[in-house]
């Protein structure tokens, strides 16, 4: 090959620079035609646009309104005239063109006349093709701008109507006028397969997800943003697939997540969209539904915390409506309600787990999830909802069969009863579904595995899972419970029919047998003893040892008996672990009854027998000596529950600790370092606080002397440990309980309680720290005091519950009175203009306190009082 010389490179070169220009010009000319095409059909289709705009307003313009009087074009240049737009169609431009365009086929749904009814393009074989796809995507377009539109605006709220009625009229052809006659009701099945076909398409595309979306936000705020009507038209529209497809369940599982989910829905309809749903059995028909797994699962698991608690509060809102399907089905409505309220609890915070990413729940506490403003607001109408559960017609209802079941239960049920047979399969396949342990079956516990018993506590444990999720509304709920004396007395009949000991030994052997609390029998004792607490803390003395009212003496007396024995041989015998003890809310519950019995009686004995709360069974020193060898069981029932040990025997072994203690801590001999303080008989209480406030505990248990300096500065003659020291601390103590320190108050009877002023005193919390010592000291050296404090001070200093009305008697003796009428009073109490409040005298100035929630304090001086 020849090398090339300078003249052929320079060819070359030119050559190739030509031809790559010549493919620049190619490229160049070929985009300038892409370009002006693509101009020209820019401008092609927007003068298009503008011609097909114009011819619309041309045919539509004047149906700005629903006008039945406006004159009709032909449909079928309507029909194409509008089919036309949507050639161009877009929302922002065309949005009021559409609401024309729903105006005109509303009208002319009205129409008799074929040619300006757009009926008549479905009963055309020319135009039904066309016309069915032009109305799926004409509805279809309508469903996805509904949740666009903002119903809080005047024009918005406006189309919403017009685009739901528009829907509305084509999802049946009962409304359309030329079907109407011998002739048109012929035509009616084939034309309603027409619309079903229709709607069919509009579900599959996600109809429903579109229209509950609109549901929900309408409805989350304190007043619905859509009118009653445009909510039934909504409903209509949503129910009309169920109706098509006779109530399958995949179709009611879309309704049931769309629509039952929104926040009060029930509230907000009127009563013709209530009967509506009524009629269709909408009630039953969700039950049934979330009781079957495959489907259940697809509605739960597209559930969430606020969906969950809105579909449970319809749902309850919605028995009230219906409740004979609800005690026909009460099995089926006590499971789903209970799953429900699994499915809440799952977000609600146990206390004490508080974090930054918990929010505040008006109903449930802390919750997991975040609360947006509207779901806030739709608070107050979902907690009236759900306090349909608690009502006396609900309770009523869930306990039926409990007034016929507690004479029954002597006798036992034939096992040949159909009824009985029929039930007790029932109540094993809910307690198969939920999850829930089996009734005991033994022989000895027959009455608890009558299938009437198993239901009863089906229904216990649900109000127990509401007590449980419900944390805001735990007070409400018991309340509900415990109204009008109908549930508790015949709970506590049912639970003493078990057998001897009031039912002691059944629930103690049933217990033992399950080495759990898991079982529903227990829910029925630990419901009762919820409730009981909650009433017999808050009755008067009047109702509770006059009238004896819900409980009579002797119940009282069998529930104190009782609830003394079970704790006792729960924990003594080991029956739950030792975790159990505290965490069970079996346990807790009959605990804090025996308590307050137990403080009742106290407050007013009313049980005759001074050794009634001591446990017989169990000699007292064994007790005692358990207690010493710190075992665990005698360490919890003393803390818990010292008074099953004789008082003096308490005390025996105070002192016992107490020598111990000075042992160990070498106290005790003739060589044992001694503090010495000087006290000024004026100032004893800044003196003794100022000296002693900062020894330490072990110094303030050593030997304390005190020299004393008179009134003229000199030091008194005797300085000894036993009878200076005791003088010295009779006198503070006298001193400083005196109730014009204002550290303390007393009562008419002479008992003390902390003063709610004290705050006066720049360190009055450390006076009362000082105070605590200082009877600890004389505790501690067995120095005996006169002392005498308030039960219900003395209660809050050791954590235990008291009653509020029996405290009140003796705190305030005048508003114990007036609030006792008022609880009896039989009239209107607005009749007697009541403010609530108290009035108090603080530094000089009258202070009036307002004692309703959310009440304020005002300062009014002694001038204008």
């Amino acid at each position: 090959m020849l090398p090339l010389t300078d003249e052929r490179a320079e060819f070359l070169r030119r050559t190739q620079l030509e031809r790559d220009k010549r493919e620049v010009e190619q490229k160049r000319e070929a985009a300038v035609v892409k370009i002006q095409s693509v101009v020209r059909r820019f401008l092609t289709r927007r003068r298009l646009a503008k011609q097909i705009r114009t011819d619309f307003d041309a045919v539509f313009a004047r149906f700005v309104d629903l006008d039945k009087t406006t004159e009709l074009p032909p449909v079928v240049n309507a029909f194409k005239t509008g089919r036309a737009l949507f050639l161009c169609y877009d929302w922002k431009i065309d949005r009021e063109r559409i609401a024309q365009l729903c105006r005109f086929l509303i009208i002319s749904c009205d129409s008799v006349d074929a040619k300006t009814s757009c009926v008549s393009l479905s009963l055309s074989k020319d135009h039904i093709g066309r016309w069915a796809r032009f109305l799926r995507i004409f509805l279809w377009e309508c469903c996805t701008k509904l949740p666009l539109l903002q119903a809080d605006k005047s024009a918005d709220l406006k189309l919403i109507g017009l685009l739901l009625h528009t829907v509305v009229c084509f999802s049946t052809c009962n409304g359309w006028a030329l079907l109407r006659g011998k002739q048109g009701e012929a035509l009616k099945p084939a034309l309603n397969q027409f619309c079903a076909k229709i709607v069919s398409q509009l579900v599959a595309n996600g109809m429903y997800s579109q229209l509950g979306t609109l549901l929900f936000r309408s409805l989350c705020r304190k007043k619905a943003s859509l009118r009653p009507e445009t909510l039934k038209a909504l409903i209509v529209i949503l129910l009309r697939p169920l109706l098509n497809e006779n109530f399958s369940e995949d179709r009611l599982c879309d309704f049931v997540v769309s629509v039952l989910t929104a926040p009060a829905l029930l509230i907000h309809l009127s009563q013709e969209s209530i009967t509506l749903l009524l009629t269709n059995n909408l009630f039953e028909r969700t039950i049934n539904v979330l009781l079957m797994d495959r489907y259940s699962r697809r509605i739960f698991d597209r559930l969430d915390g606020v969906t969950s608690l809105n579909l449970l509060a319809n749902l309850i809102h919605m028995s009230t409506f219906d409740r004979k399907v609800m005690v026909e089905n009460l099995l089926d409505f006590t499971n789903v309600v209970s799953r429900l309220l699994e499915k809440c609890h799952n977000y609600v915070v146990a206390s004490g787990k508080k974090s930054q990413t918990n929010h505040w729940h008006p109903i449930f506490g802390w919750y997991s999830q975040r609360l947006d403003e509207g779901v806030q607001c739709t608070m107050p109408l979902i907690s009236t909802q759900l306090q349909h559960l608690w009502s006396k017609q609900t309770v009523q209802c869930l306990f039926r069969d409990l007034t016929s079941m507690i004479p029954a239960l002597d006798t036992p049920q034939s096992p040949d009863s159909s009824n009985g047979k029929d039930l007790s399969v029932s109540v094993r396949n809910l307690l198969r579904k939920i999850g829930t342990k089996q009734p005991f079956n033994a022989k000895s516990f027959k009455k608890f595995g009558t299938p009437e018993a198993t239901l009863t506590a089906l229904v216990c444990s649900l109000y127990q899972s509401a007590l449980t999720t419900f944390v805001q509304l735990h007070t409400d709920i018991l309340s509900g419970l415990c109204r009008e004396d109908f549930l508790l007395p015949k709970l506590w009949r049912f639970i003493a029919s078990n057998g001897t000991d009031n039912g002691l030994k059944a629930y103690l052997d049933l217990l033992a047998e399950t080495q759990s609390a898991l079982c529903p029998e227990f829910a029925i004792l630990t419901l009762f003893a919820d409730g009981a607490s909650c009433i017999i803390s808050i009755l008067d003395e009047t109702e509770l040892y006059e009238q004896q009212k819900p409980f009579s003496i002797d119940e009282l007396t069998a529930m104190a008996r009782f609830g003394n024995m079970f704790c006792f041989r729960v924990v003594w015998d080991g029956v739950l672990d030792r975790k159990s003890w505290t965490n069970k809310a079996l346990f807790n519950a009959v605990y804090h009854l025996t308590m307050v019995v137990y403080n009742r009686d106290c407050h007013r004995n009313f049980i005759k027998d001074p050794k009634f709360w001591l446990i017989k069974e169990s000699r007292s020193n064994f007790l005692m000596s358990e207690f010493e060898k710190n075992n665990e069981r005698a360490v919890f029932l003393l803390q818990r529950m010292p008074h099953i040990v004789p008082h003096k025997e308490r005390i025996v072994l105070f002192r016992k600790y107490v020598r111990a203690d000075k042992e160990s801590n070498g106290l005790v001999g003739d060589d044992v370092m001694s503090t010495l303080i000087t006290v000024q008989r004026g100032r004893i209480i800044e003196d003794g606080y100022r000296q002693l406030s900062q020894l330490s505990n072990n110094t303030l248990k050593g030997v304390i002397r005190v020299k004393f300096v008179n009134e003229q500065g000199l030091d008194e003659a005797g300085i000894d440990q036993d009878g200076v020291f005791k003088e010295f601390l009779e006198q503070t103590i006298q001193k400083v309980f005196d109730p014009s320190l204002n550290l303390f108050k007393s009562t008419e009877e002479g008992r003390l309680y902390a003063s709610p002023t004290s705050a006066i005193h720049e360190n009055h919390l450390a006076l009362f720290d000082f105070v605590g010592r200082m009877l600890g000291k004389a505790m501690y050296e067995g120095i005996v005091v006169d002392v005498s404090f308030t039960s219900s001070f003395l209660a809050s200093l050791l954590g235990r519950r008291f009653s509020p009305f029996d405290e009140l008697s003796s705190l305030d003796p005048d508003l114990y009175k007036s609030l006792t009428f008022v609880k009896h009073y039989d009239g209107d109490v607005a009749d007697l203009e009541l403010t609530f409040s108290v009035d108090e005298e603080i530094m000089g100035q009258m202070c009036t306190f307002d004692l309703l929630p959310g009440g304020r304090t005002i300062q009014v001086t002694n001038e204008n009082k």
